[in-house]
Protein backbone atom coordinates (compact mmCIF):
# COMPACT_ATOMS: atom_id res chain seq x y z
CA UNK A 1 0.00 0.00 0.00
CA UNK A 2 0.90 3.66 0.31
CA UNK A 3 2.79 3.16 3.55
CA UNK A 4 5.05 0.51 2.13
CA UNK A 5 5.94 2.70 -0.86
CA UNK A 6 7.35 5.25 1.57
CA UNK A 7 9.46 2.64 3.31
CA UNK A 8 7.52 3.01 6.56
CA UNK A 9 6.10 0.47 8.95
CA UNK A 10 2.28 0.56 8.86
CA UNK A 11 0.51 0.87 12.22
CA UNK A 12 -1.61 -2.22 12.80
CA UNK A 13 -3.87 -0.25 15.12
CA UNK A 14 -3.61 3.48 14.26
CA UNK A 15 -6.54 4.44 16.50
CA UNK A 16 -4.79 2.94 19.52
CA UNK A 17 -1.54 4.62 18.56
CA UNK A 18 -3.15 8.04 18.22
CA UNK A 19 -4.98 7.85 21.55
CA UNK A 20 -1.70 8.48 23.30
CA UNK A 21 -0.41 11.95 24.09
CA UNK A 22 2.32 11.16 21.67
CA UNK A 23 6.02 11.97 21.78
CA UNK A 24 7.34 13.95 18.84
CA UNK A 25 8.42 10.83 16.98
CA UNK A 26 6.68 7.56 16.31
CA UNK A 27 7.82 4.27 14.86
CA UNK A 28 5.05 3.90 12.32
CA UNK A 29 2.94 5.74 9.77
CA UNK A 30 -0.74 6.48 10.34
CA UNK A 31 -3.31 5.36 7.77
CA UNK A 32 -6.83 6.77 7.96
CA UNK A 33 -10.00 5.00 6.84
CA UNK A 34 -9.92 7.08 3.65
CA UNK A 35 -6.68 5.32 2.68
CA UNK A 36 -4.55 8.44 3.09
CA UNK A 37 -1.32 8.04 4.98
CA UNK A 38 0.23 10.51 7.39
CA UNK A 39 3.60 10.45 9.09
CA UNK A 40 4.80 11.38 12.56
CA UNK A 41 3.97 14.65 14.31
CA UNK A 42 6.10 17.64 13.40
CA UNK A 43 9.40 17.81 15.32
CA UNK A 44 8.33 21.36 16.24
CA UNK A 45 5.27 20.13 18.15
CA UNK A 46 1.55 20.18 17.49
CA UNK A 47 1.05 23.97 17.23
CA UNK A 48 3.30 26.92 16.39
CA UNK A 49 2.91 30.47 17.68
CA UNK A 50 2.16 32.91 14.87
CA UNK A 51 1.15 36.29 16.32
CA UNK A 52 -0.58 38.20 19.11
CA UNK A 53 -2.50 41.50 18.83
CA UNK A 54 -3.25 43.60 21.89
CA UNK A 55 -6.28 45.87 21.76
CA UNK A 56 -6.37 48.94 24.00
CA UNK A 57 -7.56 50.13 26.42
CA UNK A 58 -6.54 47.23 28.61
CA UNK A 59 -9.33 45.99 30.89
CA UNK A 60 -9.02 45.53 34.61
CA UNK A 61 -9.96 42.30 36.37
CA UNK A 62 -13.66 43.14 36.27
CA UNK A 63 -13.98 44.68 32.83
CA UNK A 64 -12.68 41.81 30.76
CA UNK A 65 -11.61 42.06 27.13
CA UNK A 66 -12.12 39.69 24.17
CA UNK A 67 -14.91 37.23 24.92
CA UNK A 68 -15.48 35.71 21.47
CA UNK A 69 -13.73 35.46 18.11
CA UNK A 70 -14.86 34.44 14.64
CA UNK A 71 -13.47 35.04 11.15
CA UNK A 72 -14.47 35.34 7.53
CA UNK A 73 -13.01 36.12 4.10
CA UNK A 74 -13.86 39.60 2.81
CA UNK A 75 -12.61 40.69 -0.59
CA UNK A 76 -10.04 37.92 -0.62
CA UNK A 77 -8.61 38.74 2.81
CA UNK A 78 -9.20 37.02 6.14
CA UNK A 79 -10.75 39.19 8.86
CA UNK A 80 -11.18 38.13 12.49
CA UNK A 81 -13.97 39.68 14.53
CA UNK A 82 -13.71 39.97 18.30
CA UNK A 83 -16.55 40.71 20.69
CA UNK A 84 -15.52 42.13 24.06
CA UNK A 85 -17.40 42.39 27.34
CA UNK A 86 -16.76 46.13 27.55
CA UNK A 87 -18.99 46.49 24.51
CA UNK A 88 -16.27 46.55 21.84
CA UNK A 89 -16.57 45.06 18.39
CA UNK A 90 -13.11 44.74 16.83
CA UNK A 91 -11.98 43.71 13.34
CA UNK A 92 -8.45 42.43 12.78
CA UNK A 93 -7.01 41.97 9.27
CA UNK A 94 -5.29 38.57 9.08
CA UNK A 95 -4.08 38.90 5.48
CA UNK A 96 -0.70 38.22 7.04
CA UNK A 97 -1.19 35.90 10.00
CA UNK A 98 2.19 36.92 11.37
CA UNK A 99 1.38 40.66 11.46
CA UNK A 100 -2.34 41.26 12.07
CA UNK A 101 -3.72 44.80 11.88
CA UNK A 102 -6.68 46.29 13.77
CA UNK A 103 -8.89 47.89 11.12
CA UNK A 104 -12.03 48.60 13.17
CA UNK A 105 -12.66 49.12 16.89
CA UNK A 106 -16.09 50.17 18.14
CA UNK A 107 -16.05 51.03 21.84
CA UNK A 108 -18.77 52.02 24.30
CA UNK A 109 -17.18 54.38 26.84
CA UNK A 110 -18.64 55.34 30.20
CA UNK A 111 -19.23 53.90 33.65
CA UNK A 112 -21.84 51.46 32.37
CA UNK A 113 -19.78 50.28 29.41
CA UNK A 114 -19.84 46.69 30.60
CA UNK A 115 -23.61 46.71 30.31
CA UNK A 116 -23.19 46.66 26.55
CA UNK A 117 -21.88 43.13 26.93
CA UNK A 118 -20.72 42.18 23.43
CA UNK A 119 -20.29 38.48 24.19
CA UNK A 120 -20.84 36.27 21.16
CA UNK A 121 -21.25 36.24 17.37
CA UNK A 122 -23.31 33.96 15.10
CA UNK A 123 -23.25 34.14 11.31
CA UNK A 124 -26.42 33.94 9.27
CA UNK A 125 -26.53 30.97 6.84
CA UNK A 126 -23.85 31.57 4.22
CA UNK A 127 -22.61 34.59 6.14
CA UNK A 128 -19.00 33.50 6.51
CA UNK A 129 -18.32 32.95 2.85
CA UNK A 130 -16.14 30.02 1.79
CA UNK A 131 -13.35 28.64 3.97
CA UNK A 132 -11.69 25.73 2.11
CA UNK A 133 -10.99 22.93 2.62
CA UNK A 134 -13.74 22.72 5.25
CA UNK A 135 -17.40 22.36 4.35
CA UNK A 136 -18.36 26.00 4.84
CA UNK A 137 -19.94 27.40 1.68
CA UNK A 138 -21.42 30.63 0.43
CA UNK A 139 -24.89 29.13 0.42
CA UNK A 140 -27.67 30.08 -1.99
CA UNK A 141 -29.52 32.62 0.13
CA UNK A 142 -29.57 36.14 -1.27
CA UNK A 143 -28.25 38.84 1.03
CA UNK A 144 -26.79 36.88 3.95
CA UNK A 145 -23.09 36.86 3.12
CA UNK A 146 -21.16 39.06 5.51
CA UNK A 147 -24.00 39.30 8.04
CA UNK A 148 -23.88 38.13 11.65
CA UNK A 149 -25.79 38.47 14.91
CA UNK A 150 -23.90 40.08 17.80
CA UNK A 151 -25.10 38.96 21.22
CA UNK A 152 -25.28 41.91 23.63
CA UNK A 153 -27.99 42.84 26.15
CA UNK A 154 -30.11 41.86 23.18
CA UNK A 155 -29.18 40.97 19.61
CA UNK A 156 -27.73 43.25 16.95
CA UNK A 157 -27.83 42.26 13.27
CA UNK A 158 -24.74 43.65 11.53
CA UNK A 159 -23.54 43.67 7.92
CA UNK A 160 -19.73 43.47 7.97
CA UNK A 161 -19.17 43.10 4.22
CA UNK A 162 -17.06 46.24 4.53
CA UNK A 163 -15.06 45.42 7.68
CA UNK A 164 -13.88 49.01 8.15
CA UNK A 165 -17.46 50.29 8.17
CA UNK A 166 -19.94 47.74 9.57
CA UNK A 167 -23.63 48.63 9.24
CA UNK A 168 -26.22 47.82 11.91
CA UNK A 169 -29.34 46.46 10.19
CA UNK A 170 -31.58 45.86 13.20
CA UNK A 171 -31.50 45.66 17.01
CA UNK A 172 -33.71 43.84 19.52
CA UNK A 173 -33.09 44.55 23.21
CA UNK A 174 -33.99 42.21 26.08
CA UNK A 175 -33.65 44.60 29.01
CA UNK A 176 -37.07 44.03 30.59
CA UNK A 177 -36.38 40.75 32.31
CA UNK A 178 -39.06 39.59 34.73
CA UNK A 179 -37.18 36.43 35.73
CA UNK A 180 -36.58 36.95 39.47
CA UNK A 181 -34.78 33.79 40.57
CA UNK A 182 -31.20 35.04 40.16
CA UNK A 183 -29.22 34.73 43.38
CA UNK A 184 -27.47 38.10 43.27
CA UNK A 185 -25.15 37.52 46.23
CA UNK A 186 -23.91 34.21 44.85
CA UNK A 187 -23.51 35.61 41.37
CA UNK A 188 -21.52 38.61 42.53
CA UNK A 189 -18.68 36.26 43.47
CA UNK A 190 -18.42 34.42 40.14
CA UNK A 191 -15.57 35.08 37.73
CA UNK A 192 -15.38 38.39 35.90
CA UNK A 193 -18.91 39.48 36.70
CA UNK A 194 -18.17 41.29 39.97
CA UNK A 195 -19.71 44.73 39.37
CA UNK A 196 -23.12 46.05 40.29
CA UNK A 197 -23.80 46.51 36.60
CA UNK A 198 -23.77 42.76 35.97
CA UNK A 199 -25.64 41.21 38.88
CA UNK A 200 -27.09 42.46 42.12
CA UNK A 201 -29.84 45.04 42.43
CA UNK A 202 -30.22 45.40 38.68
CA UNK A 203 -30.22 41.68 37.93
CA UNK A 204 -33.94 41.41 37.25
CA UNK A 205 -33.76 44.14 34.61
CA UNK A 206 -30.62 42.91 32.95
CA UNK A 207 -29.84 40.53 30.10
CA UNK A 208 -26.66 39.47 28.36
CA UNK A 209 -26.50 36.86 25.59
CA UNK A 210 -23.60 34.56 26.51
CA UNK A 211 -24.28 32.07 23.69
CA UNK A 212 -26.29 31.98 20.45
CA UNK A 213 -27.82 29.15 18.41
CA UNK A 214 -29.73 29.16 15.13
CA UNK A 215 -32.82 27.25 13.97
CA UNK A 216 -33.55 27.52 10.26
CA UNK A 217 -37.19 27.49 9.22
CA UNK A 218 -38.74 26.17 6.02
CA UNK A 219 -41.20 27.99 3.77
CA UNK A 220 -39.28 31.26 3.43
CA UNK A 221 -39.63 31.26 -0.37
CA UNK A 222 -37.11 31.18 -3.24
CA UNK A 223 -33.89 33.04 -2.47
CA UNK A 224 -35.07 33.93 1.03
CA UNK A 225 -34.26 32.63 4.48
CA UNK A 226 -36.03 32.62 7.81
CA UNK A 227 -34.24 31.73 11.03
CA UNK A 228 -34.91 31.85 14.74
CA UNK A 229 -31.83 32.82 16.75
CA UNK A 230 -31.90 31.84 20.42
CA UNK A 231 -29.67 33.46 23.02
CA UNK A 232 -28.69 31.99 26.39
CA UNK A 233 -28.80 34.84 28.89
CA UNK A 234 -26.81 35.24 32.09
CA UNK A 235 -30.03 36.00 33.93
CA UNK A 236 -31.61 32.71 32.90
CA UNK A 237 -34.24 32.96 30.15
CA UNK A 238 -33.68 31.83 26.58
CA UNK A 239 -34.36 34.87 24.39
CA UNK A 240 -35.29 34.42 20.72
CA UNK A 241 -35.58 36.62 17.64
CA UNK A 242 -36.85 35.79 14.16
CA UNK A 243 -34.81 37.06 11.21
CA UNK A 244 -36.24 37.08 7.69
CA UNK A 245 -33.89 37.98 4.84
CA UNK A 246 -35.15 38.45 1.30
CA UNK A 247 -38.74 38.71 2.50
CA UNK A 248 -41.24 40.34 0.14
CA UNK A 249 -42.25 42.62 3.02
CA UNK A 250 -39.51 45.26 3.06
CA UNK A 251 -37.86 46.50 6.21
CA UNK A 252 -34.38 47.93 6.75
CA UNK A 253 -31.82 48.10 3.97
CA UNK A 254 -30.21 44.71 3.61
CA UNK A 255 -26.68 43.58 2.87
CA UNK A 256 -27.27 43.81 -0.86
CA UNK A 257 -29.34 46.24 -2.91
CA UNK A 258 -33.03 45.54 -2.75
CA UNK A 259 -32.76 42.85 -0.08
CA UNK A 260 -35.04 43.39 2.89
CA UNK A 261 -34.15 42.40 6.45
CA UNK A 262 -36.65 41.96 9.25
CA UNK A 263 -35.61 41.10 12.82
CA UNK A 264 -38.19 40.97 15.57
CA UNK A 265 -38.57 39.44 19.01
CA UNK A 266 -39.80 35.85 18.79
CA UNK A 267 -40.26 35.24 22.51
CA UNK A 268 -38.63 34.17 25.79
CA UNK A 269 -38.56 30.91 27.66
CA UNK A 270 -37.76 30.78 31.37
CA UNK A 271 -35.56 27.75 31.76
CA UNK A 272 -32.45 26.95 33.83
CA UNK A 273 -31.12 29.20 36.58
CA UNK A 274 -28.77 31.07 34.27
CA UNK A 275 -28.04 29.84 30.75
CA UNK A 276 -24.39 30.20 29.80
CA UNK A 277 -24.29 28.51 26.40
CA UNK A 278 -26.53 26.86 23.85
CA UNK A 279 -26.37 24.62 20.76
CA UNK A 280 -28.83 22.69 18.60
CA UNK A 281 -29.44 18.97 18.04
CA UNK A 282 -31.66 17.38 15.39
CA UNK A 283 -33.04 14.29 17.11
CA UNK A 284 -34.23 11.54 14.76
CA UNK A 285 -37.18 10.78 17.02
CA UNK A 286 -38.00 13.98 18.89
CA UNK A 287 -37.51 16.87 16.46
CA UNK A 288 -35.08 19.70 16.98
CA UNK A 289 -33.75 20.35 20.46
CA UNK A 290 -31.70 23.00 22.20
CA UNK A 291 -28.80 21.93 24.43
CA UNK A 292 -28.34 24.43 27.27
CA UNK A 293 -25.64 24.48 29.95
CA UNK A 294 -25.76 26.36 33.24
CA UNK A 295 -23.05 27.12 35.81
CA UNK A 296 -25.42 26.71 38.74
CA UNK A 297 -28.47 24.85 39.99
CA UNK A 298 -27.20 21.27 39.98
CA UNK A 299 -28.12 20.55 36.34
CA UNK A 300 -25.22 20.13 33.94
CA UNK A 301 -27.25 20.05 30.71
CA UNK A 302 -30.89 20.78 29.83
CA UNK A 303 -32.38 19.62 26.51
CA UNK A 304 -35.32 21.74 25.31
CA UNK A 305 -37.86 20.70 22.64
CA UNK A 306 -38.55 23.56 20.23
CA UNK A 307 -40.23 21.80 17.27
CA UNK A 308 -42.51 18.87 16.85
CA UNK A 309 -41.08 15.66 15.42
CA UNK A 310 -43.59 15.87 12.56
CA UNK A 311 -42.82 19.47 11.56
CA UNK A 312 -39.13 20.20 12.10
CA UNK A 313 -39.24 23.16 9.74
CA UNK A 314 -41.34 25.32 12.06
CA UNK A 315 -40.09 26.53 15.41
CA UNK A 316 -42.85 26.39 18.00
CA UNK A 317 -43.85 29.56 19.91
CA UNK A 318 -41.73 29.84 23.06
CA UNK A 319 -44.83 29.24 25.20
CA UNK A 320 -44.88 25.70 23.77
CA UNK A 321 -41.22 24.88 24.41
CA UNK A 322 -40.75 22.10 26.95
CA UNK A 323 -37.94 20.40 28.83
CA UNK A 324 -37.07 17.22 26.96
CA UNK A 325 -34.47 15.82 29.40
CA UNK A 326 -31.80 16.82 31.89
CA UNK A 327 -28.35 15.63 32.90
CA UNK A 328 -27.61 16.23 36.58
CA UNK A 329 -24.23 17.24 37.94
CA UNK A 330 -22.02 14.27 38.82
CA UNK A 331 -22.24 13.07 42.42
CA UNK A 332 -20.24 15.19 44.80
CA UNK A 333 -20.46 18.42 42.83
CA UNK A 334 -21.82 21.41 44.77
CA UNK A 335 -24.94 22.98 43.24
CA UNK A 336 -22.93 26.14 42.56
CA UNK A 337 -20.77 24.22 40.07
CA UNK A 338 -21.77 23.71 36.48
CA UNK A 339 -20.72 24.13 32.87
CA UNK A 340 -19.84 27.08 30.68
CA UNK A 341 -19.78 25.81 27.05
CA UNK A 342 -21.54 23.18 24.96
CA UNK A 343 -21.04 21.97 21.39
CA UNK A 344 -23.15 19.21 19.84
CA UNK A 345 -21.78 16.71 17.32
CA UNK A 346 -24.26 15.80 14.54
CA UNK A 347 -24.00 12.13 15.56
CA UNK A 348 -25.79 12.97 18.80
CA UNK A 349 -23.09 13.67 21.38
CA UNK A 350 -22.68 16.84 23.41
CA UNK A 351 -19.32 18.10 24.60
CA UNK A 352 -19.43 20.37 27.66
CA UNK A 353 -16.68 22.19 29.55
CA UNK A 354 -17.06 22.67 33.30
CA UNK A 355 -14.96 24.21 36.03
CA UNK A 356 -14.83 25.10 39.70
CA UNK A 357 -11.93 25.89 42.09
CA UNK A 358 -10.80 22.25 42.12
CA UNK A 359 -12.45 20.95 38.95
CA UNK A 360 -11.63 21.51 35.28
CA UNK A 361 -13.30 18.92 33.05
CA UNK A 362 -14.49 18.19 29.53
CA UNK A 363 -17.44 15.79 29.44
CA UNK A 364 -18.94 13.72 26.60
CA UNK A 365 -22.72 13.21 26.85
CA UNK A 366 -24.65 10.66 24.77
CA UNK A 367 -27.82 12.40 23.53
CA UNK A 368 -29.07 9.37 21.60
CA UNK A 369 -30.23 7.70 24.82
CA UNK A 370 -33.78 8.21 26.12
CA UNK A 371 -32.10 9.64 29.21
CA UNK A 372 -28.84 11.33 28.13
CA UNK A 373 -25.84 10.67 30.33
CA UNK A 374 -22.12 11.36 30.65
CA UNK A 375 -20.11 8.60 29.00
CA UNK A 376 -16.59 10.07 29.25
CA UNK A 377 -14.77 12.68 31.30
CA UNK A 378 -11.41 14.27 30.55
CA UNK A 379 -9.37 16.46 32.87
CA UNK A 380 -8.54 19.72 31.15
CA UNK A 381 -4.83 20.45 30.83
CA UNK A 382 -4.99 23.88 32.50
CA UNK A 383 -7.88 25.76 34.17
CA UNK A 384 -11.35 27.15 33.41
CA UNK A 385 -12.05 25.69 29.94
CA UNK A 386 -14.46 28.13 28.27
CA UNK A 387 -13.71 28.02 24.54
CA UNK A 388 -15.08 25.13 22.48
CA UNK A 389 -15.13 24.45 18.74
CA UNK A 390 -15.86 21.40 16.55
CA UNK A 391 -14.21 21.37 13.12
CA UNK A 392 -14.95 18.21 11.16
CA UNK A 393 -13.42 15.40 13.27
CA UNK A 394 -11.58 17.58 15.80
CA UNK A 395 -12.84 19.18 19.01
CA UNK A 396 -10.78 22.11 20.28
CA UNK A 397 -11.16 23.29 23.89
CA UNK A 398 -9.46 26.46 25.21
CA UNK A 399 -9.09 27.82 28.73
CA UNK A 400 -6.57 29.40 31.04
CA UNK A 401 -3.33 29.66 29.07
CA UNK A 402 -3.69 26.55 26.90
CA UNK A 403 -5.89 24.53 24.56
CA UNK A 404 -6.52 20.84 23.88
CA UNK A 405 -7.45 18.94 20.71
CA UNK A 406 -9.61 15.80 20.73
CA UNK A 407 -10.34 13.20 18.04
CA UNK A 408 -14.14 13.04 17.68
CA UNK A 409 -14.28 11.01 14.47
CA UNK A 410 -16.07 8.48 16.69
CA UNK A 411 -17.68 10.72 19.35
CA UNK A 412 -18.59 7.75 21.54
CA UNK A 413 -14.87 6.97 21.76
CA UNK A 414 -13.44 10.48 21.94
CA UNK A 415 -9.69 10.56 22.55
CA UNK A 416 -7.11 13.21 23.38
CA UNK A 417 -4.80 14.27 20.56
CA UNK A 418 -2.66 17.09 21.90
CA UNK A 419 -2.34 20.26 23.93
CA UNK A 420 -0.77 23.54 22.85
CA UNK A 421 1.52 24.55 25.72
CA UNK A 422 4.19 27.19 25.14
CA UNK A 423 2.88 28.56 21.79
CA UNK A 424 -0.46 29.43 23.42
CA UNK A 425 1.30 30.78 26.51
CA UNK A 426 2.63 33.60 24.34
CA UNK A 427 -0.96 34.73 23.71
CA UNK A 428 -2.50 34.10 27.13
CA UNK A 429 -0.09 35.26 29.82
CA UNK A 430 -2.43 35.77 32.80
CA UNK A 431 -3.89 33.01 34.93
CA UNK A 432 -7.63 32.62 35.43
CA UNK A 433 -10.46 32.66 32.91
CA UNK A 434 -8.24 33.89 30.08
CA UNK A 435 -8.44 31.84 26.86
CA UNK A 436 -12.14 32.19 26.17
CA UNK A 437 -12.92 31.51 22.51
CA UNK A 438 -11.30 30.13 19.38
CA UNK A 439 -11.98 29.83 15.66
CA UNK A 440 -10.43 27.77 12.88
CA UNK A 441 -9.46 29.10 9.46
CA UNK A 442 -7.48 27.91 6.46
CA UNK A 443 -5.03 29.94 4.36
CA UNK A 444 -5.08 28.54 0.79
CA UNK A 445 -1.92 30.40 -0.18
CA UNK A 446 0.07 28.76 2.59
CA UNK A 447 -2.07 25.60 2.52
CA UNK A 448 -2.10 25.90 6.28
CA UNK A 449 -4.61 25.61 9.12
CA UNK A 450 -4.73 28.18 11.91
CA UNK A 451 -6.60 28.84 15.15
CA UNK A 452 -7.50 32.35 16.28
CA UNK A 453 -7.77 32.62 20.09
CA UNK A 454 -9.02 35.28 22.48
CA UNK A 455 -7.22 36.08 25.73
CA UNK A 456 -9.99 37.67 27.75
CA UNK A 457 -7.94 38.99 30.69
CA UNK A 458 -5.00 40.16 28.55
CA UNK A 459 -7.34 41.61 25.89
CA UNK A 460 -5.32 39.83 23.20
CA UNK A 461 -6.25 38.15 19.95
CA UNK A 462 -3.68 35.55 18.96
CA UNK A 463 -3.03 33.08 16.15
CA UNK A 464 -1.38 29.67 16.25
CA UNK A 465 -0.67 27.43 13.29
CA UNK A 466 -1.64 23.76 13.41
CA UNK A 467 1.40 21.77 12.31
CA UNK A 468 0.59 18.22 13.43
CA UNK A 469 -0.17 16.09 10.33
CA UNK A 470 -2.69 13.87 12.08
CA UNK A 471 -4.77 16.78 13.37
CA UNK A 472 -4.65 18.31 9.90
CA UNK A 473 -5.77 15.00 8.40
CA UNK A 474 -8.78 14.90 10.72
CA UNK A 475 -9.65 18.48 9.81
CA UNK A 476 -9.64 17.68 6.09
CA UNK A 477 -10.81 14.10 5.81
CA UNK A 478 -14.61 14.48 5.84
CA UNK A 479 -17.36 16.99 5.18
CA UNK A 480 -19.04 17.19 8.59
CA UNK A 481 -20.30 20.65 9.46
CA UNK A 482 -17.90 22.83 11.46
CA UNK A 483 -18.75 25.55 13.91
Amino acid sequence: GVAESRGAKLCLNPNSEMRKIRPLTTACTMMLSSGLTYGAPSPNGFFEFTSVTHVTPAPNTELRGFHFVTSTVVGGRRVAWGAAIRGELVAVDLASEASPTVIYNRQDPGDTAELSQSRTILWLPGGRGKNPPSSETNGSTVGTQGVFVLGTRGMELINVSNPTNPVTLAVVNFTNNTHSSVDADAERSIGSRQTKHIHGGEADNYMAMNGLAMLEQSGAGPGATSVVVVGSSLSGPLCAVQIDVGSSQGATSGPSTGTSVIMKEFGRWVGPLQSFDIDTFNSTSDGRLLAVVSPRGGTLLTMVSVTSAADRGRVLPTAEWTVHSKVANPAGWPTSTGCNRVRVHPAGFAFVSCFAPTLNNVHVIDLTLSQPKIIKTFKYVDEQPTGMLIVNSVLFVAGGRDLMAFDVSDPSNTTVLASCGAPCGKIMTSTGQNAHSLDHFYDPKLEAHFLALTAQIDNNLGVVRIVDPFIIALLERDSAASR
